[in-house]
């Protein structure tokens, strides 16, 4: 019997929380992801003034948010394992901490490399947070209130995406893009002030020891960072085989690391976590969070190369979307009181498969930028509602002790594809362009390099939704729709 299963066999024991605490969580949390995602969207509007100002022009700036991406995505499930295994406070506070110190420091930082480097540091940091966010709250919340409380997160966390392009934008135009980092270290004292006492309801089960899985934790870090690395370097002036070589090695890594957790005895990742419908959620998650980063950094450089708007103006067209997301996060938690999770689920999948289909047709036409307003809400209302459905969904069901792997093993997935679509928009424009000055190229082959960018977006929005309502007819369903029911039931009571 694995150990997910008889964590669910077993009556799960939650810390004691108050009122005060469930708020503190709550907003903790929502601090850090501000800080974290916001800075992220933030800086994706500032790519074109850091590829001014730094050596290696649109490179540099893209790396900027890649080498943040590679290591976060790469090095969640491990401190998502740790969690588990000696509680979530200190990690949390550790990646708030770190992440804030990292942020001062790129504010005086000069050289391409060593910027490259601390957002790499930052992106280490941010996993030992983010790995932990849904799970902690999981921790606090009763199962009866947990789909509303991650719904409120979700949405409250939003404002990042939401706020972040529109703030960098402002603050790239007065300030200088540097300017971002210090609002990302502000952000993080204040998470910190917090949550220093709330935190302390979390799970807690102590230092002591375990085997930790070395070959699944060797071939999971690989494997991640080589198929973003293998993207990343598509649109660079590389030989094809490197990034051939690169996607090679991601495959075999991430078979192995596949293979080691069926027969390891105390695997980084239990095989129950990922079984059955859960893991076809999973894959679901992967193409659904693709369109959510990639229409940000694709809408950024389509207004400014091809529509000359300022870093500003830019973000200031980004707020309907995030204005509907977070909407769209606030309407899933109402709703979950008369349906379940996974209808919801399904629903906002195919939701963001539509608003994505229609950023290409805006682009591909060059249709008024009303249009271009409306598909933006369409995309951001349903991405609001896909996300949060699908952290209850993920989390229902799993005690304590698997929270943390099971978050994090979304994020995982999350800050994968985020990065996945940040280095296949910046490729597929640059490729079609033909060089890494994106301000010299035509009009017209912008234009082709943005269609291709948005095509890929919409057809992983598309398999989202596919991949979502097949999961509905996969085994264990029914049991797993009669719990998100009476989960659901007890919301509305």
């Amino acid at each position: 019997m694995s150990q997910l299963t008889q964590g669910v066999d077993r009556v799960t024991r939650r810390p004691s929380s108050t009122v005060r605490a469930e708020l503190g969580i709550l907003t903790t949390c929502a601090l850090n992801n501000f800080m974290i995602f916001g800075t992220f969207s933030a800086l994706s509007v500032a790519i074109p003034a850091v590829a001014r100002e730094l050596e290696g022009g649109v490179t540099t700036a893209s790396w900027m948010l890649i080498g943040f991406l590679l290591t976060n995505a790469s090095t969640t499930i491990l401190f998502s394992r740790l969690s588990d295994e000696w509680g979530r406070r200190w990690f949390y506070f550790g990646g708030i901490l770190t992440f804030t110190l990292a942020s001062v420091l790129c504010f005086f930082v000069t050289e391409p490399v060593v910027l490259v480097l601390l957002r790499a540091v930052q992106g280490l940091a941010s996993a030992c947070s983010t790995s932990t966010s849904s799970a902690v709250i999981s921790d606090v919340f009763p199962p009866s209130r947990l789909p509303m409380a991650l719904g409120i997160f979700m949405a409250v966390a939003g404002l990042g995406t939401l706020l972040g392009p529109i703030v960098g934008g402002l603050l790239v135009d007065h300030f200088g893009w540097r300017s971002i980092f210090v609002m990302g270290a502000a952000l993080g004292v204040g998470a910190v002030v917090v949550g220093w006492d709330a935190l302390k309801n979390v799970h807690a089960p102590g230092l002591r020891r375990f085997r930790l899985d070395v070959p699944g934790t060797v071939t999971s870090i690989v494997g991640i960072a080589a198929l973003i690395l293998a993207v990343q370097m598509i649109g660079e002036d590389v030989p094809l085989v490197v990034p051939a070589a690169s996607a090679a090695v991601a495959v075999v890594s991430l078979w192995a690391f596949a293979t080691a957790e069926r027969r390891s005895d105390h695997p980084l990742v239990d095989p129950a976590v990922v079984a059955g419908t859960r893991g076809r959620i999973y894959l679901a998650a992967f193409c659904g969070a693709v369109p959510q980063t990639g229409v940000v950094v694709l809408t950024t450089l389509y207004l400014q190369l091809l529509h000359g708007s300022s870093a500003a103006e830019a973000g200031l067209h980004l707020l309907p979307m995030g204005t509907a997301m977070l909407a769209g996060s606030l309407v899933a938690g109402v709703v979950q009181r008369w349906t379940t999770p996974a209808v919801a689920n399904v629903v906002g999948a195919f939701g963001v498969a539509t608003g994505s289909t229609a950023v290409v047709v805006v682009i591909a036409t060059d249709a008024p930028l009303a249009w271009l307003t409306v598909a933006l809400v369409v995309s951001g209302f349903f991405q609001g509602t896909y996300q949060a459905t699908l952290a209850a969904r993920l989390l229902i069901g799993v005690p304590a002790d698997r929270r943390g792997i099971a978050q994090g093993l979304r994020a995982t997935i999350m800050n994968g594809s985020n990065a996945i679509a940040t280095a296949t928009v910046v490729a597929a424009v640059t490729w079609v362009v033909g060089g890494g000055d994106l301000s010299t190229g035509s009009p017209g082959s912008l234009r082709v390099g943005l269609v291709v960018a948005a095509s890929v977006l919409a057809g992983c929005g598309l398999a989202a939704a596919v991949l979502t309502a097949r999961a509905e007819r996969g085994s264990g369903v029914e049991a797993q729709a009669e719990q998100e029911r009476t989960v659901s039931s007890a919301v509305g009571a």
